[in-house]
C-alpha cells in the first residue's frame, strides 16, 4: 500500500531471497524411527534430506503433499509456488531416479509439466490422462480467473525423456494426450 501511494513498483527494503521448497518424508521406517514428518531446502544452501529419496511426487496441492500416503524412500514436495526452476536448483530433487509430478488437470496443470520438461527435468505424470480426464470431466473446472496460462513449447525435451513430442496446449480444454501418464 505504501509503494502504490509513492507510485513506485517497490520500496527496495528487502534483498530477493531464494526459492524455497516444502516437502514430507514419506518412508515409513524413517518415521517410524522418529525422524521427521516435514522438511525444507532453500535454492544454494545445500541441504540435504534425511534419506536419499527414490521417488519424489510434486502435488500442487499442499493437503495431498503433507498427507501422502508412506511410501518406502520417496518424499512428496509441495508444489505450489516453487516452481520447476527451484526444484532444477536443488540436486537431490532434480536428479531423483523417479520424479513425478501431480498437477491441476487444467491448462494451467499442464503448463508446469512443461515448464519442468523445459528445465531439463524428467518428470512424470499421475492421473493426467485422458482416460481420468474423461471420467472426472464434469468435475473439473478449466478456467482460473484473472490468469492466461502461458503457451507450452512442443519441444520441451521430450525426447530424451521418452515423451511424445505433441504440444501441450494452453487451451480451455486441454490435449491431455500431449503429456504422457507414463
Amino acid at each position: 500500500m505504501i509503494a502504490a501511494l509513492a507510485e513506485r513498483d517497490g520500496l527496495g527494503l528487502l534483498p530477493g531471497h531464494p526459492p524455497r521448497i516444502h516437502f514430507a518424508y514419506l518412508d515409513p521406517d524413517h518415521r517410524a524411527a522418529g525422524g521427521r514428518w516435514h522438511d525444507s531446502a532453500t535454492v544454494g544452501d545445500g541441504m540435504a534430506p534425511a534419506y536419499r529419496p527414490h521417488v519424489i511426487v510434486v502435488s500442487e496441492n499442499k493437503d495431498t503433499a503433507i498427507h501422502f500416503p508412506a511410501l518406502p524412500n520417496a518424499i512428496s514436495v509441495e508444489g505450489d509456488g516453487f516452481g520447476a526452476a527451484a526444484a532444477a536448483g536443488i540436486a537431490w530433487l532434480a536428479t531423483a531416479p523417479h520424479l513425478i509430478y501431480w498437477g491441476g488437470m487444467d491448462a494451467y496443470g499442464f503448463e508446469s509439466v512443461d515448464n519442468f520438461r523445459r528445465e531439463g527435468l524428467p518428470v512424470r505424470t499421475i492421473l493426467m490422462d485422458q482416460t481420468t480426464y474423461e471420467r472426472y470431466e464434469i468435475r473439473l473446472s478449466h478456467r482460473r480467473a484473472g490468469k492466461t496460462p502461458q503457451a507450452c513449447n512442443p519441444q520441451t525435451s521430450a525426447a530424451s525423456h521418452g515423451h511424445r513430442k505433441s504440444p501441450v496446449r494452453a487451451s480451455d480444454r486441454p490435449r491431455l494426450d500431449a503429456v504422457p501418464a507414463h
